[in-house]
């Protein structure tokens, strides 16, 4: 397996050798294979009910529900977990099995699912399968309970490499930033001084700035639009009945939705812009060089982006402001009228824009 400095890994391959080895820690013969393959059409004919079963299991556990929750996550899983199950089935364990079953761990990596969750996961998914085989306690199924337990072990192994790949790279990662850190010291420290400096302007989970980040480039920006006698607008909009979502459905929830409005916010702005997560539930954007009309653009964009799917029923209020080119305005006072214009725009129902001169 291969890191770069960044920490970003590329899945690692497997040797027939290696392949060969893991079976044979474990016993699985091309006995098992061929048990399996047979079994395939019974669990075909099962399988939109298993996949309905797996996921209502998925779904009690809290952190599991929230990565699931983004975008239209879960019906691309199900359809992945439909081929993943085939697969199981299809008496062909080799290098392209084995290929796939990396990149499915890999991918839970990126999903940020966690090597616990995986495994109690996989546990639930094969007690499912066993209730697929008729008499499922009785001698005469043994032999394919035995092959079934086999190839699920068989995958265990596997992606658990890749979890313990990638855990080695990233120890690996910290290693060498160790090393550069005894070579260059006033270099480090300076780099990681700007870095703090940087966190502290910043919101963790959004990665927007925070409102400290704000007031620091608002203030910037104000001077400049004041020096070159420039348009500045000004977004800011609340997120109109988050709190009770929490307060019904967790704070894992609430930071999904959070997260995801961080990256629609992203998508539509220019790389001029500056985004920003002001509080719990406030987002800004500033706006250097822009006309009240482009403002307004934005922010029909942003809730067009967000209403396609908009499962919890949550609606923004949005204030806008955009600066004369020959005048000079004060950051705070700025910002206070701003976000007065969304408070009055959060005073009605639904989706407001409330635009001031």
């Amino acid at each position: 397996m291969k890191a770069d400095n960044s920490g970003i890994t590329q899945a690692p391959s497997l040797s027939q050798q290696d392949i060969a080895s893991h079976k044979a820690l474990i016993g699985f013969d091309d006995k098992d294979a061929k048990l399996l393959k047979t079994h395939g059409a019974v669990v075909e004919e099962q399988l939109d009910a298993i996949i309905e079963k797996f996921y209502q299991q998925q779904l009690t556990i809290a952190e599991v529900q929230a990565v699931l929750a983004v975008d239209e996550r879960l019906p691309r899983l199900k359809t992945t977990m439909k081929q993943y199950i085939r697969e199981l089935f299809i008496g062909d364990y080799g290098s392209a099995y084995v290929k796939r079953r990396l990149e499915i761990g890999k991918a839970h990596e990126n999903l940020g699912v966690g090597a616990r969750y995986y495994l109690a996961a996989i546990y639930q998914l094969e007690n499912l399968l066993r209730d697929t085989i008729p008499d499922r306690d009785s001698q005469a199924s043994a032999p394919l309970r035995s092959a079934l337990h086999k190839v699920m072990e068989f995958d265990v192994q596997i992606v658990m490499d890749q979890f313990i790949s990638n855990l080695m790279a990233k120890v690996k990662v910290a290693q060498d930033e160790l090393e550069d850190y005894a070579e260059g010291l006033e270099e480090v420290v300076t780099e990681r001084t700007r870095q703090l400096h940087e966190l502290s302007r910043k919101d963790e989970l959004t990665e927007l700035f925070n409102r400290r980040g704000m007031q620091e480039n608002m203030r910037r920006e104000l001077a400049n639009a004041a020096r070159y006698k420039e348009r500045l607008s000004f977004i800011c909009f609340t997120l109109n009945d988050y709190r009770q979502l929490v307060a019904k459905k967790g704070q894992a929830i609430g930071d999904v939705v959070l997260n995801q409005i961080g990256h629609d916010i992203k998508a539509q702005i220019r790389e001029a812009d500056i985004a920003c997560r002001a509080a719990d539930d406030e987002f800004c954007i500033i706006m250097p060089r822009t006309q009240s009309s482009e403002a307004e653009a934005i922010c029909k964009r942003l809730i067009e982006m967000f209403k396609k799917d908009n499962q919890h029923n949550l609606s923004f209020s949005m204030g806008i402001s955009t600066t004369n080119s020959d005048e000079v305005m004060e950051t705070d006072h700025f910002i206070n009228l701003v976000e007065g214009l969304m408070r009055k725009a959060a005073g009605t129902p639904g989706f407001n824009v409330c635009v001031g001169k």
